[in-house]
């Protein structure tokens, strides 16, 4: 005869060992989501805003292709053919020049998106996206000091229709920095190629990262006139000829 005491005490058993075996996969599991190697530089980036994680977004789209992202940022520059979006870890630039006009919105607001990366250059950009929510918001972004060498083999190299090149040597780190807020206190040189550029310390030495300016900030004859003068500059890292840059958007972000 079936002891009922007996069988309640087999099936509290089972049940445990299956609850058990499923608080462990997913410990397991997100221990290995966690693990993806970031290069940050040797400091937290400090600021208060905690948004949508816009690096996993651009990793999962250099590693799988991943389309129908959505992420949340606040818009931390209007820089002519569209804007840059940034959260507390990194940004992406959003392609659309009339993006303020169309939604409402200004720098320093909020927009949540679903979209679609591409490949254009050395860039990743959202072109195709569907703005899900938006408003102002009471935080500010502060930029991340620049102490790092920004390794040209990490960047994308695509056709403008978006056929790839080539593949990153470290995806992980391109979606931390591409786009990334960025201050970086060096001295006004020229680069190997003869553009303008700022010199920094790093862990192993120096480097240095050329400038891009956006909406006229940057006078490049007056910048070649203060070669060997200490300065800082607060922009974003972005691309361009299989380079690094540093995207300056206003005239104030840069002092000497």
């Amino acid at each position: 005869m079936f002891n009922l005491k007996k069988g309640g005490e087999i099936m509290k058993k089972k049940y445990f060992g299956i609850l058990i075996a499923v608080i462990a996969l997913t410990f397991i599991f997100s221990g290995c989501l966690q693990q993806a190697p970031l290069n940050n530089g040797g400091e937290e980036e400090t600021t208060t805003v905690v948004l949508g994680d816009i690096t996993k977004a651009k990793y999962d789209f250099l590693t799988t292709g991943a389309t129908n992202l959505s992420f949340t940022g606040i818009i931390l520059a209007d820089i002519g053919k569209g804007i840059i979006l940034h959260d507390a870890t990194s940004g992406i630039y959003v392609y659309d020049s009339s993006f303020l006009d169309t939604y409402g919105v200004n720098v320093g607001d909020y927009v949540t998106l679903n979209a679609t990366f591409v490949y254009y250059y050395n860039d990743i950009e959202a072109n195709t996206f569907k703005v899900v929510k938006k408003g102002p918001i009471n935080e500010t972004l502060t930029p991340v000091k620049l102490n790092i060498e920004l390794d040209p083999e990490w960047l994308i190299k695509s056709t403008s229709n978006g056929d790839l090149l080539n593949s990153s040597s470290d995806p992980a780190s391109l979606a931390l920095w591409l786009y990334r807020y960025v201050t970086v206190e060096g001295t006004i040189t020229l680069s190997d190629d003869g553009y303008t550029a700022i010199e920094y310390d790093t862990d192993t030495g120096t480097s240095c990262v050329e400038f891009r300016s956006f909406n006229n900030a940057l006078d490049y004859n007056d910048l070649k006139s203060k070669l060997g003068n200490p300065a800082t500059a607060v922009g974003y890292l972005g691309a361009g000829y299989d380079k690094w840059q540093l995207c300056i958007w206003d005239s104030n972000n840069i002092e000497y």
